[in-house]
């Protein structure tokens, strides 16, 4: 199995496949541990769960700093709350990827 990442007209776009993805969502039992699992699967081949967790230590920080306050955090973090947070696949250029074996359907 691979991903493909593409670098066209300054977007990316990166390919999973279904397969790929049932053979995660499969390994589970509940509706919900599905979700999560192929969730947490894309997120970590895009390479978003390195984004998503710098940003849950600084808000983190943050919110120590500003004593567990909404109002506090509101108002001393106003700036950095404003701000967007943009999400790139890892890979920037076209490559094709392995994909780590899992467990086989089929």
């Amino acid at each position: 199995m691979y991903i493909r990442v593409c670098r066209a007209f300054h977007t990316s776009a990166v390919s999973l496949s279904r397969k790929e993805l049932f053979n995660v969502w499969s390994e589970e039992k509940t509706r919900s541990a599905k979700n999560s699992a192929v969730f947490s699967y894309v997120c970590e081949r895009l390479g978003l769960d390195r984004k998503i967790t710098n940003f849950n230590s600084n808000v983190s920080q943050r919110w120590t700093k500003s004593h567990r306050v909404i109002k506090y955090i509101l108002a001393r973090e106003s700036k950095w709350l404003d701000q967007n947070i943009t999400f790139y696949p890892q890979h920037q250029s076209t490559k094709t990827l392995p994909v780590p074996s899992r467990k086989k359907i089929g």
